[in-house]
């Protein structure tokens, strides 16, 4: 793999584990189980979606102090999440000291509570992440249960699927080189990151689990694994709207956003999108299975 991606938090005395690791988490909060550390534009909040946003969990953080990790978005690995004014954003990256401080936190396991951990800012010690109002904030340790409460979160694994074509089921979404094909027991794996890179409802995107920097987008029709970028083309390359069942039950077709009416298929075993025909050879070609 070209990057080693951990699923679960792993610690030493208390903090996690100092190697350099991408660990891709969703960050449950600890005392509103059905909300996430999530986003409303740049700010950041304990929100409730469907799909979490999905960070990655960088050790040891921006700042390379043992004992700290850095938030970096899945879907833009430009995007960190960092302290102004005490409120929590997620910030494109900047080269400077005073954003890789705002950006690192000392990450300590079952701080208050098992299986939680708590988020303890670099530059201003004894401030946590915190939520108020849903708000996420750097805030000052108060000895008190709601507190501890609002400051902790469960780390959680986002789980990477295999994609099962209808009509051959022994085959799956899989890669030679860059270029999508499905493949007899291919074991290639995404996550499927919703909503997707461009933000619509009910989208998704498929991230790479052995390279969280890559997604899966359509080229002249034709689907390959790309490094990601942030040019609007990309995005909705990139983004494909879920239709679960649309044509056999337990089996989802994805409708790209840019291109509507085509959606994903195989021909000749390789993946394009191409537009609906209505037969149904074209419905068998164009509906997966999501597994794991």
């Amino acid at each position: 793999m070209q990057r080693v991606l951990l699923i679960l938090s792993v610690a030493v005395a208390g903090l996690l584990l100092q190697t350099a690791q991408a660990q891709v988490v969703e960050l449950k909060s600890y005392n509103f189980g059905d909300h996430y550390i999530g986003l409303s534009g740049s700010a950041a909040y304990i929100t409730r979606q469907a799909q979490p946003v999905q960070w990655e969990l960088v050790t040891p953080g921006l700042c390379g102090l043992p004992g700290t990790a850095s938030f970096r978005l899945s879907a833009d690995p430009n995007v960190y999440l960092r302290h102004r004014g005490f409120l929590l954003y997620a910030d494109p990256f900047q080269e400077s000291t005073l954003f890789r401080q705002d950006s690192c936190f000392y990450s300590w396991r079952d701080k208050w509570f098992p299986g939680h951990d708590a988020f303890e800012s670099v530059n201003y010690r004894g401030r946590f992440i915190r939520h108020q109002g849903f708000r996420l904030k750097l805030h000052p340790y108060e000895s008190a249960v709601l507190f501890e409460k609002d400051a902790s979160f469960h780390v959680l694994q986002p789980i990477c699927h295999k994609m099962q074509s209808r009509n051959f089921p022994s085959y799956n979404f899989g890669l030679n080189g860059d270029a999508a094909y499905i493949k007899e027991n291919a074991d290639d794996r995404f996550v499927l990151i919703s909503p997707g890179l461009t933000g619509h409802a009910q989208s998704v995107s498929f991230r790479s689990c052995s390279d969280s920097t890559k997604f899966l987008r359509h080229r002249g029709y034709l689907l390959y694994e790309d490094p990601y970028s942030s040019a609007v083309l990309y995005l909705k390359d990139a983004t494909f709207t879920m239709r679960k069942d649309k044509w056999f039950d337990g089996y989802a077709a994805f409708e790209s956003v840019n291109f509507p009416e085509f959606f994903i298929r195989h021909q000749g075993y390789r993946l394009k999108i191409s537009a609906y025909g209505g037969k149904e050879l074209y419905k068998m070609d164009a509906s997966f299975k999501v597994t794991q």
